[in-house]
């Protein structure tokens, strides 16, 4: 299940991209003023006379929320990151326990854009909502869910496997996983359609990264409306068919033991996957760390080119916790694969 969102995925950013550079060509009209709207619909929240424009430094920008994008909150997030495709690439032992951290990481950021959403979007009393901060939560949820995600080879008992993202995978974590990113998928059609026309936008806080600064309300808006909405389409078509599955599977194997062997409690002999274990080909590991690399980069600009202030330092113990739980999951991990480097137990 999970290699079947990860082609869905892929296959959606590759035909957005096309569709882009088709429309593009079609019609290079040039870039409007920031000050001013960008799509259709009312106007995003830059022309709110109580909307703050500058820190207090006097520079442009605004002050940041550091509880949910602090610089402690980011680091344990790329670490956490790092930690999964170290495990998914050479330890697959800790793969399955990285699996359900991962998804904790990411249902805890993603519970996070829903607080902000609810809360400092509609209090009267927040100092307000930015559209690029909910975006930059949405790269956290989102970098969780592609980083060291890359297929494995499948075309017989015999071949390896060019990671361990789904070794020894129950059910119900599968089942787990699709109805979060689902979720995330959902709000981020929300989000882009609605969501962000409401939400503050200031002329100088209004920046995606795409490889280079673009203009969140522009061109790369109309790209992330394509690459979602089409995602958001073929993963409903998927919750629908496992659904159909699930019912179909549970009515073959019984109540009980159908849910049993979803947990994992009546899963058949692990030989195969023992045997994937002991020897293991690394051929593509660079490839695995492509997106962890392309969502920090794009963070952190987001952050500098956004003016924001406030979330570049470690405080309090909120920030510190995230810190340490995942730089000791890291530190496990490397240790792991060096044991098993030292043991031969790595081919390329």
């Amino acid at each position: 299940m999970a290699k079947s969102l990860s082609s869905v995925i892929a296959g959606s950013i590759l035909i957005g991209l096309v569709l882009l550079m088709l429309g593009e060509f079609a019609q290079a009209a040039p870039q409007p003023s920031p000050s001013t709207s960008t799509s259709t619909g009312s106007p995003p929240r830059s022309t709110v006379s109580s909307a703050p424009t500058s820190t207090a430094s006097g520079t442009c920008g605004f002050q940041g929320d550091d509880n949910i994008y602090g610089l402690g909150i980011r680091l344990g997030v790329y670490l956490q990151w790092l930690t999964s495709s170290v495990a998914y690439n050479f330890v697959p032992d800790e793969a399955v326990t990285m699996r359900g951290v991962n998804t904790c990481f990411t249902l805890s950021n993603f519970a996070g854009l829903l607080y902000i959403t609810l809360w400092r979007d509609d209090n009267a009393n927040s100092p307000g909502l930015y559209a690029v901060e909910c975006w930059i939560v949405i790269g956290f949820c989102v970098g969780g869910v592609f980083t060291g995600r890359v297929q494995g080879r499948d075309d017989n008992a015999q071949s390896t496997s060019v990671t361990f993202a789904g070794y020894k995978a129950s059910a119900i974590g599968g089942i787990i996983q699709l109805a979060l990113n689902a979720a995330i998928i959902y709000y981020t059609i929300w989000y882009l359609y609605i969501g962000m026309d409401t939400m503050i936008a200031t002329p100088c806080s209004r920046y995606a990264f795409f490889f280079a600064r673009v203009d969140l309300f522009h061109w790369f808006r109309t790209l992330s409306k394509v690459i979602f909405t089409m995602t958001g389409i073929l993963v409903g078509l998927l919750l629908v068919g496992l659904l159909l599955g699930l019912l179909a599977f549970i009515h073959k194997m019984g109540p009980v033991r159908g849910v049993l062997v979803m947990l994992g409690v009546d899963a058949e002999s692990d030989a195969d996957a023992k045997e994937d274990e002991d020897k293991h080909q690394i051929t593509n590991v660079s490839f695995s760390f492509t997106p962890l690399a392309f969502f920090v980069a794009g963070t952190e600009m987001l952050i500098r080119w956004n003016n924001i202030a406030g979330v570049n330092t470690i405080a309090g113990t909120g920030q510190l916790l995230p810190v340490i739980v995942a730089g000791g999951g890291l530190l496990r991990v490397v240790w792991k694969s060096l044991i098993k480097l030292m043991s031969g137990a790595y081919t390329t």
